[in-house]
């Protein structure tokens, strides 16, 4: 059975949780992304059999839309703590326990980030590429989509 976001419904509710109290559109049109999407940004929470991942796409200039592995900051930087090794009864449960903390360091750890600041942008310092493709595609189209919602629920 392959991973994929569907695999983790309550960890789902969470990330839901996230977007509705940041007033972020969540995109799950893809089944390994969650993309918590704001009017020039992107944060995404991935999932794979390698476990979960938080990246940062950064649309204020879609011909540059840049990704940011924005799990190395809240790792790395803002909170690191030591990884204990747990024996899990497969590896959907240990993916699944690597989104959880995930999504618990987007809650805790990136308040600044949800909110749309970018000061951080300063306290990260590994490197940044510009995204191409049809990913490039993918997150731009979720960006425009994400405009449209955010302004027909101000209108109405």
């Amino acid at each position: 059975m392959p991973i994929t976001m569907y695999s983790f419904v309550e960890e789902l509710g969470g990330l839901k949780m996230l977007a509705d109290h940041y007033r972020l559109v969540l995109d799950l049109s893809d089944s390994n992304n969650a993309l918590l999407v704001d009017g020039d940004f992107i944060i995404s929470v991935t999932v794979d059999r390698e476990g979960a991942r938080i990246w940062y796409y950064d649309g204020r200039d879609p011909e540059g839309l840049r990704e940011y592995a924005l799990d190395y900051l809240l790792y790395r930087k803002r909170r690191p703590i030591a990884q204990t090794q747990v024996q899990y009864a497969d590896n959907l449960e240990r993916v699944r326990a690597d989104l959880h903390e995930a999504i618990s360091r987007l809650a805790t750890d990136a308040t600044d980030v949800l909110s749309g600041r970018r000061e951080w942008f300063a306290e990260y310092t590994w490197s940044t590429s510009i995204v191409i493709g049809t990913k490039r595609t993918v997150f731009l189209t979720a960006l425009i989509n994400a405009r449209k919602k955010m302004s027909d629920a101000s209108v109405s």
